[in-house]
């Protein structure tokens, strides 16, 4: 790695992991705040009507937020500020169209969903959750751009920012409005930072969205979200598939208290930011194929992943009872305790998969991406399946970790694989 992009890299994380701690300390305070204020059953519904809800924006996003860091990152160098414009628009208005289709099917199927997967529990709630299809489905195409252009600091400065107005809103709409106040603090802090973000697009940038978007642009946005979508979309399914099957085959009070331990073993994620700082510097690595330094690159990855991860799951198993007892409450230590470490190290497989998958996306490998995807997510469908049944809570955790840790063990073969085809390739054109 050359001594600008170590640099962009180093100042990109650090940006990251001061903005992902603050964020996910909100996060925490705001599932605190709910558990304080609502039922088990309440808090539990919640989480299982957001469960649904993002698994449905995944499928809205269909890759789009990495396929337009790369489309950005690609032409963010050009001088003429309209090609950018055009690059962006092609993201934001597919976003908008699939953000639309989606919030029509839910709005249909929404009297379904209530009776036959929350047992009719928080209708009002799941309903107002669906505004988030229109609003945080078109917010989430600005962070394709910030990433793209490496402003790593606009990215987390909105992100602390909205994390905090949101913590705002449920500590004061949650104590009111119950469950429903809960939603709508959601729904209100999308719509306020999809504005933000507007502003933040037209006025500092001096972009405008624009609708003659040429050819080659959807071409090639259309190939790298050809198969980046269906591996983003089925990771999302494997994160939001453990709440899922525990609400139907568990019920509410089963996803209440995996969502106590979730946002404890999330804080542990929140500085493994490295493969989000990672790609738009990757794609400039492969243009000039640096292919030792994305060696170089992934076997520290690897080292670090090796060293971490037993540190942490013994970290988790020894702190569990203590943390879970100080940051919600004692009565959630037998079920939720045990949970932390399983997810925990879950977490930091995923991070190394996640950071290699980025160079094999530079690559243009993405069916191999795909592959690894796939085996994934149906090994977390079958293990969820099955460990759910006798080990409730726990076995969703154990689904999950075991899940990713498949991925990052065949995104590591995968990448060595592809990377000494590359290197092969050079020493014959060198010949």
């Amino acid at each position: 790695m050359s001594g600008t992009s170590l640099k962009i890299f180093v100042h990109g994380s650090c940006v990251y992991i001061i903005g992902n701690a603050v964020t996910g300390i909100l996060n925490y305070l705001i599932r605190r705040t709910m558990s304080v204020n609502l039922t088990v059953a309440e808090y539990g519904s919640f989480y299982s009507s957001f469960a649904v809800i993002s698994l449905i924006m995944a499928f809205t996003d269909l890759g789009l937020v990495q396929a337009g860091t790369v489309l950005v990152s690609e032409n963010a160098h050009l001088p003429d500020r309209k090609k950018l414009s055009q690059c962006f628009s092609a993201v934001f208005l597919l976003k908008l169209v699939f953000a639309v289709s989606a919030f029509a099917a839910v709005f249909l199927c929404h009297g379904w969903i209530v009776r036959n997967y929350l047992g009719n529990v928080g209708g009002a709630a799941f309903f107002c959750l669906s505004f988030l299809l229109l609003f945080q489905v078109c917010e989430t195409a600005f962070t394709s751009l910030w990433n793209g252009l490496k402003r790593f600091t606009v990215t987390n400065a909105v992100a602390s920012s909205r994390a905090m107005f949101l913590f705002l809103c449920v500590l004061f709409l949650t104590k009111r409005f119950a469950l429903a106040g809960a939603a709508l603090a959601y729904v209100v802090t999308a719509a306020v930072f999809l504005t933000v973000s507007f502003l933040l697009y037209g006025g500092w940038q001096k972009l405008r969205i624009v609708f003659h978007i040429p050819g080659e642009t959807w071409k090639r946005l259309c190939h790298l979200t050809g198969f980046i979508a269906f591996s983003t979309l089925l990771l999302n399914i494997i994160f939001h598939m453990d709440t899922i099957m525990l609400t139907s085959l568990k019920g509410v009070e089963s996803s209440a208290v995996y969502n106590i331990a979730l946002p404890v073993a999330q804080l542990v994620f929140s500085p493994l930011v490295f493969a989000t700082v990672f790609l738009p510097i990757a794609v400039s690595m492969v243009k000039e194929q640096k292919y030792s330094a994305l060696r170089k690159a992934a076997f520290v990855s690897i080292l670090i992943t090796l060293l971490v991860l037993p540190l942490v799951v013994f970290g988790m198993y020894l702190l569990a009872p203590f943390l879970i007892r100080i940051l919600f409450n004692e009565k959630f230590i037998a079920s939720a305790a045990p949970v932390l470490p399983v997810l925990s190290g879950g977490f930091i497989l995923y991070a190394l998969g996640n950071m290699i998958a980025q160079i094999l996306i530079a690559f243009n490998s993405i069916r191999l991406l795909l592959t690894a995807t796939t085996v994934a997510f149906f090994c977390n469908l079958l293990l969820n399946f099955l460990f759910i049944r006798f080990w409730d809570v726990v076995g969703a955790a154990w689904a999950t970790c075991l899940s990713y840790f498949i991925f990052s063990v065949l995104m590591t073969v995968f990448f060595f694989r592809e990377l000494k085809q590359r290197l092969d390739e050079d020493s014959c054109h060198a010949v």
